[in-house]
């Protein structure tokens, strides 16, 4: 395991906490295109024994997490298929999302500049990044490039390219 913190905590009261209590019923199924959804048993080998539905958002098992002082994700240098960046997103009322293409080196894209991009506020699954210019990245598809997310009090879940 790489996370050995708990996923799914006990609850409250004595009742969650004994042997059995908190295992999954099955793995994690699907519930509509936003969510995704797992049963857990709650209260094993007693009279009030019963199951309770957890609801994740969909890829919502991890995220980079920047607090309300913000914070940056600079990711690896990498290639992709594609001509947008799409991405699974949540912020608070007071957070933000940008993002700036960046070539390999570091070197800023200038029509994909940090400061062309869309401030992203709220919280969706499926957001085409897009900068004033465009939100087509098709010029840097199969070449080198890093991506780097400013954020504040502001979750990304996932990215992805589209064609």
């Amino acid at each position: 395991r790489t996370f050995m913190e708990s996923f799914v905590r006990p609850g409250p009261g004595y009742a969650n906490w004994v042997s059995r209590t908190n295992y999954p019923f099955t793995g994690i199924s699907p519930y509509g295109p936003d969510h995704m959804q797992m049963f857990v048993a709650r209260h094993y080998m007693q009279d009030s024994w019963h199951a309770e539905r957890f609801l994740l958002r969909t890829d919502g098992f991890a995220s980079v997490n920047a607090s309300y002082s913000g914070g940056e994700m600079i990711t690896k240098p990498f290639t992709f298929q594609g001509t947008e960046l799409e991405i699974n997103f949540r912020t608070g009322a007071s957070g933000s999302l940008q993002v700036e293409l960046q070539e390999a080196t570091g070197t800023s894209s200038p029509s994909h500049l940090l400061a062309e991009s869309d401030e992203f506020i709220g919280d969706e699954i499926d957001r085409t990044v897009r900068w004033r210019s465009s939100a087509s990245i098709q010029d840097f598809e199969g070449k080198p490039v890093r991506l780097r997310f400013l954020m504040k009090d502001a979750d990304l879940f996932s990215l992805k390219f589209n064609q």
